[in-house]
C-alpha cells in the first residue's frame, strides 16, 4: 500500500512538474505575445500619427493649390485687361501717327502753294 501511495505521489509529482513546465511555457508565450501586441499597438499609434500629419499636409497643400489657382486666374484677368489696354494704345498711336503724316502732307502742300504763290507774285512784280 505504501508503495502504491509513493508511486501515486511520484506520478502526481511528475504531473505537477509537467503542469509547471506547461505553465512556464504558457507564461513565456503569453509574455512574448503581450510584447508583440504592445509593439504592434505602438506601431499602429505611430502610423496613425503619421497619417494625421500627412492628412493635415494634404489639406494644407490642397488649400495652397486653390489659392494659387485663384491667384493665377486673377493674373490671367489682369494680363488680358492689360493686353486690351495695350491694343487700344497701339490703335491710338497708329491713328496719331496717321494724323501726323496727314498734317505733315498738308503742311508740305501749303508750303508748296505758298512758294508757288510767292514765285507768281515775284514774277508779276518783276
Amino acid at each position: 500500500n505504501r508503495q502504491t501511495f509513493e508511486r501515486n505521489l511520484e506520478e502526481t509529482q511528475c504531473l505537477l512538474d509537467d503542469e509547471r513546465q506547461v505553465k512556464n511555457l504558457t507564461d513565456i508565450t503569453n509574455r512574448e505575445w503581450t510584447d508583440k501586441l504592445t509593439n504592434l499597438e505602438r506601431q499602429l499609434n505611430e502610423t496613425n500619427d503619421k497619417l494625421k500629419i500627412e492628412l493635415n499636409s494634404n489639406i494644407q497643400l490642397k488649400k495652397q493649390h486653390q489659392d494659387i489657382q485663384k491667384y493665377c486666374t486673377q493674373l490671367e484677368r489682369s494680363y488680358n485687361d492689360i493686353q486690351d489696354e495695350y491694343q487700344e494704345l497701339i490703335a491710338i498711336k497708329l491713328k496719331l501717327e496717321k494724323d501726323i503724316i496727314t498734317q505733315q502732307l498738308n503742311i508740305d502742300q501749303e508750303k508748296t502753294v505758298e512758294c508757288m504763290t510767292l514765285d507768281k507774285i515775284q514774277e508779276l512784280e518783276g
